[in-house]
């Protein structure tokens, strides 16, 4: 799983194998999933460790400043599991007006940060990462296989502003019908829009591709 803009990946390895040294990126959290299989749950970065603590130290003083300038700033409720990326709470459980998403975007890009807009946080992180360089880094680091060259056999499902890379390259892309609230900022659209929005959205997405196997 590709997470934090296209950072970080998660993934299951089994417990026995423990920390490899690829590129001493890995990090085992030991997190136990559920169903108690002899598993944990790793995270792998795009990039070193020295990188990712000089960029959460600088993190840290953006987002007080940030908050201390626009009072309405929140970070988001998992901002403590955060690495890679800075989140601002607008839609999740804040309302923030249209003009203070854009105040907030602004503060981030003076401090020389990358943005994105998703359907419910701000994001800025250091360094040019978003979901399609993630998700190509991700196929070639686990699985030694080049996305670009194989995308008739994929599918992206998205739902927010920055999915636009992936709408932008991926053959068969799909949105959930909420992106259509966004549609008007968006430069890159899916090629299909489901009918339901969210989790309704996917599953209406998922029974039309199962339904043609």
């Amino acid at each position: 799983m590709v997470v934090e803009n296209g950072a970080v990946a998660l993934q299951m390895v089994n417990q026995q194998q423990g920390q490899t040294d690829r590129d001493k990126n890995i990090c085992q959290i030991g997190l136990q999933p559920a169903y108690l299989l002899p598993k944990v749950l790793s995270k792998v970065y795009q990039t070193d460790s020295q990188t990712r603590v000089s960029n959460q130290a600088k993190m840290a003083l953006i987002a007080k400043q940030v908050m201390t300038n626009i009072p309405s700033a929140v970070l988001s409720g998992d901002s403590s599991g955060r690495e890679t990326d800075l989140a601002f709470d607008y839609k999740e459980f804040e309302n923030l007006a249209p003009e203070v998403v854009q105040q907030i975007v602004a503060q981030l890009q003076s401090h020389g940060m990358e943005t994105s807009v998703s359907s419910i946080h701000i994001h800025g992180c250091f360094g040019r990462f978003d979901k399609w360089t993630g998700a190509q880094w991700i196929v070639r680091e686990l699985f030694k296989r080049e996305l670009a060259a194989e995308l008739d056999q994929w599918v992206f499902v998205g739902d927010s502003g920055n999915d636009q890379a992936m709408f932008q390259h991926f053959k068969h892309s799909v949105g959930v019908a909420n992106i259509k609230d966004y549609a008007a900022q968006m430069s890159y659209l899916p090629g299909y829009i489901t009918q339901a929005s969210r989790g309704a959205g996917f599953a209406e997405m998922a029974q039309a591709v199962l339904s043609r196997v």
